[in-house]
């Protein structure tokens, strides 16, 4: 039933708006432009180029990372949780590490600026530094073959 009216008010919309609608009329030639009409707008295309709308994409490639923090910590994991949240692992070197997000405040009274993919960013008198993931140590690869057994 409830289809049968949904129908029925979907024709009558369409010949409604039909009856409606203006007839189509022939096309005429194009007339001149009358002289005190101004002239169209034609968009300059350098100056809105030249103008750095959404910033200055050459800046913002040469931006160099912040340098390393002088700060006595280890940064032992970088983690995100379903829901956005990020979470990095930081500690003094041989002690516990625990989980910090951004805003919380470290041990030193350096507080967590930001984190990225392989670094967290800490806030120490003012200036922000880097707190880089350790890379993993090559593992050294045997100079000789095994014994044959």
């Amino acid at each position: 039933m409830l289809a049968i009216l949904l129908f029925a008010l979907a024709a009558w919309s369409v010949h409604t708006l039909w009856q409606g609608a203006p007839a189509p009329q022939a096309m005429s030639a194009p007339t001149a432009v009358p002289a005190d009409r101004p002239p169209a707008l034609a968009a300059d295309v350098g100056a809105i180029v030249g103008r750095h709308l959404f910033g200055d994409a050459v800046a913002s490639q040469t931006n160099t990372p912040p340098p390393p923090t002088r700060a006595a910590l280890v940064l032992g994991g970088i983690w995100y949780t379903p829901a956005g949240d990020a979470y990095a692992l930081i500690g003094e070197p041989g002690a516990a590490q625990r989980p910090y997000r951004t805003g919380d405040r470290l041990p030193g009274g350096v507080e967590l600026a930001g984190i990225e993919a392989d670094r967290a960013l800490l806030r120490r008198d003012g200036k922000v530094e880097t707190l880089a993931l350790p890379r993993a140590a090559a593992v050294p690869q045997p100079t000789t073959a095994p014994p044959a057994r």
